[in-house]
């Protein structure tokens, strides 16, 4: 276990080992474990100890979504080494990919809310995120006012979005603008 690990986890090295997997388990985003898992046990098919595995992970720590980048080898059939470190850590090109993995995040977990909204309000999120205001949107859509602004409501209320920047960074994830 690395310093950026135990730091990360507010454990010491003794408590991250005591608590192993069951820990990454409780804390991890169940959909990218699944993937990691995966490439894991191929990793392992392996069978070369001179080999490295490398795998994001994305843990759910100090109360939100923290991407990791992971890396193993197995050292016999009882253990193996793991390494990791926050994407903060490398600086500039680290934010960037939180970004286009936070996008990725939106994404998948966007993806059940999006089929909810009906084709109309896809098309005034769409609308909103490209900058068109409520009076603007009832005038080409050929709605009231008062209808956008209850579309607007109800749009943010199935996605959890609560102002423009989340609209547009929603929308972007879904390729509408």
């Amino acid at each position: 276990i690395n310093q950026a690990g135990q730091n990360l986890m507010d454990m010491s090295e003794s408590e991250i080992i005591s608590v192993g997997y069951s820990k990454i388990i409780e804390i991890s985003d169940h959909a990218v474990l699944r993937r990691n898992q995966m490439i894991f046990q191929k990793y392992n098919l392996l069978d070369d100890q001179t080999k490295i595995c490398e795998c994001l992970q994305l843990l759910f720590i100090h109360g939100k979504y923290r991407w990791l980048n992971t890396f193993k080898t197995v050292l016999d059939d009882q253990n193996f080494f793991n390494m990791g470190y926050p994407l903060e850590m490398l600086g500039k090109p680290g934010v960037i990919l939180n970004e286009l993995l936070g996008d990725v995040l939106i994404d998948k977990n966007g993806w059940v809310k999006y089929e909810v909204l009906s084709h109309r309000e896809k098309e005034i999120l769409q609308l909103v995120a490209k900058g068109f205001t409520s009076t603007e949107i009832s005038e080409k859509l050929f709605l009231s006012e008062h209808t956008i602004k209850t579309h607007r409501k109800n749009i943010g209320y199935k996605l959890g979005i609560k102002n423009n920047s989340e609209w547009v960074r929603f929308a972007m994830a879904f390729e509408m603008i």
